[in-house]
């Protein structure tokens, strides 16, 4: 049996394209509702990030999973988490540890 691709899908193989760098990323979409009463929340877990890159990676990441998507820009919610590096292991290790 095919299965099609969900838009939560396709936005979540978007983000991982566009923010390769980032920690980990997810998009969550409301799929049992219509597009025009959908709120899709993207939410990425990253290292600090300046304004200006933060302000990128808003509209990166809206624009995209709208063009994926077929919702409206203004429907997406943006959430960023920004862990120090001391919140974050790699490999056993901490990140600020393995970046001295």
């Amino acid at each position: 049996m095919h299965k099609s691709i969900t838009p939560a899908k396709r936005a979540n193989a978007l983000t991982k394209s566009v923010a390769s760098g980032m920690v980990r990323q997810m998009v969550q979409a409301i799929t049992h509702q219509s597009k025009e009463n959908a709120m899709p929340v993207i939410t990425i877990d990253t290292a600090t990030l300046t304004r200006e890159k933060k302000e990128q990676l808003v509209a990166t990441l809206t624009r995209n999973a709208s063009e994926i998507t077929g919702i409206a820009p203004e429907k997406f919610i943006v959430l960023i988490n920004e862990l120090e590096r001391d919140n974050i292991g790699v490999g056993g290790q901490l990140l600020s540890d393995i970046l001295k």
